[in-house]
């Protein structure tokens, strides 16, 4: 099988998100510098420790999944370090459907492979893409991998 990589959301969106704080941050540390607030480049310091830890939790999915014969490869985003992973071909998966919002009127998705979630997108054409990676995965297997659920309202 030929390596595929299936865009969920914009991988450049996600690492301009991360670009963008990044040069705040920094930008942030040279002003501290050069007044020499001690301070201020304690703070800068935590809140760069605080970003990188948002990057790296299970608040920020991945955006895309590469899938092909030595396994699948989960894209998060350049600051997500410790997230960027490859994991075994035969990973069971599953794409979860739910009501979000505040009112619970809007369909959600996201794609889960092992303990990893994509980031949620809504709409009919961006769960091909999901279905798409399900088959992709189906395929390089050989046999059914995984499938949809759907969720209840109150989770």
């Amino acid at each position: 099988m030929t390596t595929q990589t299936f865009f969920i959301r914009s991988l450049v969106v996600q690492n301009s998100i991360m670009t963008l704080v990044v040069l705040l941050l920094v930008g942030l540390l040279a002003w501290g510098a050069l007044r020499r607030n001690l301070r201020h480049i304690l703070a800068v310091v935590a809140w760069t420790l605080i970003a990188l830890w948002f990057f790296n939790s299970p608040l920020w999915g991945f955006s895309a999944v590469t899938v092909g014969s030595d396994g699948l490869q989960l894209h998060y985003g350049f600051l997500s370090v410790f997230r960027n992973t490859r994991l075994p071909p035969d990973t069971p998966w599953k794409i979860h459907a739910y009501l979000g919002d505040l009112r619970k009127t809007k369909k959600l998705y996201f794609f889960q492979v092992a303990e990893h979630r994509s980031l949620k997108i809504r709409g009919a054409d961006q769960l091909e893409t999901l279905q798409a990676i399900g088959t992709a995965i189906d395929r390089l297997n050989d046999r059914p991998m995984g499938g949809m659920e759907q969720r209840p309202i109150n989770q």
